[in-house]
């Protein structure tokens, strides 16, 4: 049995828009509800806050952002077999 190390995949281009939510921005105040976009992921806002970065404040009791997912753009290389990049062509 051989053992295959995961490697690190980079996309190289794409023509799927990459437009789920608008891209996190450290000065903006975003209140409940908001979606953002953060390295290839989005977030939800769970509390109002202003310059917390999604990802080192989405986990735990105190959290301000909850992980929705990969952006349609990235869906395809998650850690997940079910999950699709869905285009209109």
């Amino acid at each position: 049995m051989k053992l295959i190390e995961p490697q690190a995949i980079r996309l190289l281009s794409s023509t799927v828009p990459e437009n789920d939510a608008p891209a996190w921005s450290a000065g903006t105040a975003y209140q409940i509800g908001d979606s953002v976009i953060h390295e290839h992921k989005v977030y939800k806002a769970v509390a109002d806050s202003t310059g917390k970065q999604p990802d080192q404040h989405s986990e735990g009791t105190d959290a301000f952002w909850r992980l929705m997912g990969p952006t349609n753009r990235y869906a395809m290389l998650d850690q997940y077999v079910s999950t699709q990049t869905v285009a209109a062509e």
